[in-house]
């Protein structure tokens, strides 16, 4: 699979993923997997290129285009091979695609058995409480996805939880205990800014029913002093969840589960993103990602060199960076599973 096929949505069993991929996942990950997984974190939906459209480096992995449900089961099956895999979607959280891709998810979840697929409705921070409830309600949904870019009346700089999440709606989400996919903002700084800690820390305390799942753990993608700290920090708060796609940074994933312990994780595979081949490196406390057969740079990108092909997926590297979390904090089998499955089925509907 080329960076070309992700592009289309394909995931080819070539040379590449017979030689390279699948001895990787057989070696490192098959054992380690328990046998029932959920993704708790991944894009579905309707997106096609947009020629000449602004985008960053994830949406560029992908050229703006989403994988359809059908398509991503597929990829969970190629990817894991002998895995009973459910999933929880949600769409593209990008102001254009809010009612093409809840309409288009409230559709599909009819195809699907109730504990198969889940999905999050991408939230508008501006809807009334009650057109909230109604567009939740017309789609048999499971929580809320809300964005840092979806509040477009405050530069993206400038958004705090509550201007994208209003407590408005954290209190409808408590009052249903329901999921609620928290993406947090401000920049670089991430879940070590000041606005997030204590908005998480106000969120844990008078919205404790609600399911609040900081993903990416919190984007704390590298090895820094005041990433630990929030971490640790938010980690003690005992109604927060965590989910820990797109990072592969084992030493916060330690410090993650030392603090929050393994009961409040969750795995998400962030595909269609996470499907390119590469790695990440950290460069002066920012991540940058090297990326196979990647046609552009920029701040987050770097090329390989010449003739350096055997790249696997990200995911997996994420999935092996946990594991070697995991073997270190000295967790269980029962640990495992409870991360990579029961964790999540205790929290979504059936």
């Amino acid at each position: 699979m080329s960076i070309s096929d992700l592009r289309k949505g394909f995931l080819t069993p070539n040379r590449h993923y017979y030689e390279v991929d699948m001895p990787f996942y057989q070696e490192r990950l098959k054992d380690f997997l328990p046998e029932k997984i959920v993704d708790i974190h991944g894009h579905v939906g309707l997106s096609d290129p947009r020629p000449g459209a602004k985008m960053e480096w994830a949406t560029r992995v992908t050229n703006g285009r989403s994988l359809r449900t059908a398509e991503y089961f597929d990829w969970q099956i190629k990817m894991f091979p002998g895995k009973d895999v459910r999933v929880c979607v949600f769409g593209s959280p990008h102001r254009p695609r809010i009612e093409p891709d809840n309409a288009y998810l409230a559709e599909q979840l009819k195809l699907y058995p109730k504990d198969r697929m889940w999905a999050l409705l991408l939230e508008d921070p501006y809807w009334s409480v009650e057109e909230l409830d109604k567009k939740f309600a017309a789609g048999d949904f499971a929580g809320l996805k809300p964005y840092p870019l979806m509040p477009d009346k405050i530069p993206v700089a400038e958004v705090k939880i509550f201007d994208m999440l209003p407590e408005a709606h954290l209190e409808w989400a408590n009052d249903r205990g329901a999921i609620v996919m928290l993406h947090v903002p401000r920049g670089d700084a991430r879940i070590a800014d000041p606005f997030n800690l204590t908005q998480l820390e106000t969120i844990n305390k008078k919205y404790p029913k609600a399911k609040v799942i900081v993903a990416h753990i919190g984007r704390a993608y590298t090895d820094t002093p005041d990433g630990h700290d929030a971490v640790k920090r938010i980690g003690q708060c005992e109604n927060l969840l965590w989910d820990f796609s797109a990072n592969d940074c084992e030493p916060i994933m330690r410090t993650l589960i030392k603090s929050a312990g393994p009961k409040r994780i969750l795995y998400g595979s962030d595909l269609p993103i996470l499907a390119f081949r590469g790695k990440r490196i950290d460069e002066k406390g920012e991540y940058v990602n090297i990326i196979y057969e990647a046609d552009w740079q920029d701040r987050r990108i770097r090329t390989p060199e010449p003739g350096d092909d055997k790249y696997t997926f990200f995911l997996y590297q994420q999935i092996d960076s946990f594991r070697r979390a995991a073997e270190a904090c000295g967790l269980s089998r029962g640990d495992v599973e409870d991360v990579f499955f029961n964790n999540a089925m205790r929290i979504l509907p059936r």
